[in-house]
């Protein structure tokens, strides 16, 4: 009798730890195909103001990624994205731009697995070649007044 109970009880261990078994690979291959969300995802955001000026063709663009998180960055020439141009992907969370031709760029950035961040727009206007030409001339003349006064004193003297 005792025999009989012993088997019972390996028997009933034995479907327990199947069931168990069982169930551990329904609700693992159930995750496997449920949606993901979104809201989870890293969201990237500019550092920078939403509207930007330049006057020299360079700028500094930050944004928010304390985690260092792959990002992606994308300029284009149309507020509606089109023929966007990705400029980087990496983990930083800067980038310096130089040698823009004057006109209106807009740029976006996100996680490489996230949504796409609120456009900043930039507009690089150059100085004029007139205002360069009258500051050159403002300079010059200032270089040849001090250089005057100091041969003049260095004559007086003498």
């Amino acid at each position: 009798m005792l025999l009989f109970k012993f088997k019972a009880c390996a028997q009933h261990t034995h479907l327990s730890r199947l069931l168990l078994l069982q169930l551990k690979l329904l609700l693992f291959t159930t995750a496997l195909f449920l949606p993901v969300s979104n809201s989870c995802a890293e969201s990237i955001t500019f550092a920078n103001d939403r509207h930007l000026e330049s006057d020299a063709g360079y700028i500094l663009l930050n944004w928010n990624n304390q985690k260092r998180i792959p990002v992606e960055l994308q300029r284009a020439d149309q507020p509606a994205f089109e023929q966007a141009t990705t400029l980087y992907r990496g983990n930083n969370s800067s980038l310096m731009l130089s040698g823009l031709p004057n006109g209106t760029y807009y740029y976006r950035i996100r996680a490489q697995t996230g949504t796409w961040s609120d456009k900043v727009i930039l507009n690089v206007t150059h100085h004029s070649l007139i205002k360069a030409w009258l500051l050159f001339a403002l300079g010059a003349f200032v270089f040849l007044s001090i250089a005057w006064v100091i041969m003049r004193g260095a004559a007086d003297e003498s």
